[in-house]
């Protein structure tokens, strides 16, 4: 029945019955175009979202909506007396204790790096030790062995830093809305600044670098904690340290990390493998190396093996004395290690409390600061040691749809040892005894280094297409993979489980 011509000629009950049918018909139609529109517009809104901020994006789609919503720090655990503390002063002592010991140096801190003065012992190094080590090498790159040679002599960064473009586009990529450090100065108010007060700024920061000075009262920030909405929320670890520093001193760090990005990036020192924090690179193009090893396995009918590590508190404990090893090793200027290590020296942290004081000043003598535009890059250079001795001695996945693989000059080449997005690393592999050695590389540099592995987050597993489905014991392959795998794979003294 068409509402705007009724069938006067029908029984009025028949006439109220065709309008009532026709009229649900119509509200059913605009109800599922209204639906379709309003999906449509919450598939754009959510593209936009992961588009231009990919993190929360992910967080909004695997959020746990029966989740029930917790408290916050409201109470803290003792790990002494394991009691629950709800007093001020008692959550207080347990902050500042958790993280003194946290950030508290493995090692004596000398602050010297060149070679001479720091005589290097890397675990990859045979001297000394009864066992041999798998696959020894050299950390260096093409700047120090130009050096070692006599060619040249690395540059100094000042030219850089001298640039009032490179001053500006920090000031540019200076985001609103962030919770303000110490000095309660938000970035909004550096950014309104007029040309002449700016200038002034740049010339300090000059000075600061040709100096490698940084103001000890720049140095101390606010530590607030997030909930990382895991284990249970009155253990500290449970919450996710940031800091807040001075403007000043983010503006800072910013030019400095601008500075030895570009650098790193020009001179090819960070592994192709790594694809965190680095510009057109990220979690992406990591899972297609990843999948493409997976197609290439099934096609050929090769095992393959994975090592999927994951670190407790990476940030936190990286030594502050080795990082500089690590940067002299790898081509850093002296001007731009000195700046580095001027900017831990003698730095603080107030932790935020929940009952809204602050702890006592707590130094900062291992880790970097999260939230500072310099601690990712900082813990790239960190990680570039064990990325390159996985690759070195060729035990990653050999792809097997490319020939050739064992000429001298490429045989590296098309071997996937490694896929790291900063701290989260996956390392395929072909063979059971590749992966011990997998393990037992990570182990050694995890030592030295004094990162910690996190045995119940770290897994082996594998698939074994060059097994038949079942063998003359009538396992499985997927049991058999177990049969390999259990009890035999270790990392710092833990057995993985499959």
């Amino acid at each position: 029945m068409d509402l705007t011509h009724p069938n006067y000629d029908l029984p009025l009950h028949k006439q109220l019955e065709e309008l009532y049918l026709s009229t649900k018909e119509i509200i059913n139609y605009m109800d599922e175009m209204r639906n379709k529109e309003s999906n449509t517009l919450s598939r754009k809104k959510l593209q936009k979202l992961i588009n231009t901020n990919p993190k929360l994006a992910h967080k909004d789609i695997f959020k746990d909506n029966n989740a029930q919503p917790r408290t916050g720090l409201r109470a803290l655990r003792d790990p002494e007396t394991n009691t629950i503390e709800t007093e001020p002063t008692k959550q207080a002592q347990i902050v500042e204790k958790y993280f003194s010991d946290t950030m508290k140096a493995a090692n004596i801190k000398r602050g010297k790096y060149l070679p001479e003065d720091a005589p290097r012992n890397y675990p990859w190094e045979q001297a000394s030790r009864s066992s041999p080590i798998p696959d020894p090498f050299t950390l260096q790159s093409h700047i120090t062995k130009d050096e070692s040679q006599g060619f040249k002599q690395r540059k100094w960064l000042h030219p850089k830093i001298l640039d009032n473009s490179a001053f500006t586009e920090c000031i540019k990529t200076f985001r609103n809305d962030k919770s303000p450090g110490p000095d309660g100065i938000v970035n909004e108010l550096l950014r309104m600044l007029p040309h002449e007060i700016l200038e002034i700024i740049h010339k300090l920061f000059v000075i600061m670098w040709a100096t490698r000075i940084t103001p000890t009262s720049w140095k101390t920030s606010i530590t607030i904690l997030i909930d990382k909405n895991k284990r249970a929320e009155t253990d500290v670890s449970s919450y996710r340290p940031i800091g807040l520093a001075i403007t000043l001193y983010k503006l800072w760090t910013r030019l400095v990390t601008n500075t030895l990005y570009e650098y790193a990036e020009a001179h090819s020192l960070l592994s192709t493998t790594q694809a965190g924090f680095r510009n057109q690179k990220d979690t992406i193009h990591q899972l297609q190396n990843v999948i493409m090893s997976l197609e290439d396995a099934k096609l050929f009918k090769n095992d393959i093996y994975a090592l999927i590590v994951d670190f407790t508190s990476a940030f936190n404990t990286t030594d502050h004395d080795r990082m500089l090893w690590i940067m002299y090793d790898l081509g850093f200027p002296t001007d731009a290690i000195d700046t580095v290590k001027r900017l831990y020296e003698d730095a603080t942290t107030q932790v935020r409390l929940p009952s809204g004081g602050s702890s006592q000043k707590i130094p900062v003598e291992r880790g970097t600061i999260q939230g500072d535009t310099l601690s990712p890059f900082l813990f790239l250079l960190y990680m570039e040691p064990p990325l390159r001795w996985l690759h070195v001695g060729g035990r990653g996945y050999r792809h097997a749809c490319i020939r050739d693989q064992n000429a001298t000059d490429t045989h590296l080449t098309n071997i996937l040892s490694s896929a790291a997005f900063a701290d989260d690393l996956l390392c395929p592999i072909s063979t059971i005894q590749n992966l011990k050695i997998h393990a037992r590389k990570l182990t050694l540099y995890s030592d030295w280094a004094a990162l910690i592995i996190s045995g119940s987050k770290t897994k082996a597993t594998g698939i074994l297409h060059n097994h038949p489905p079942k063998n003359e014991n009538g396992l499985t392959s997927s049991q058999t993979l177990g049969h390999q795998l259990v009890q035999i794979i270790e990392v710092q003294q833990q057995k993985l489980k499959s």
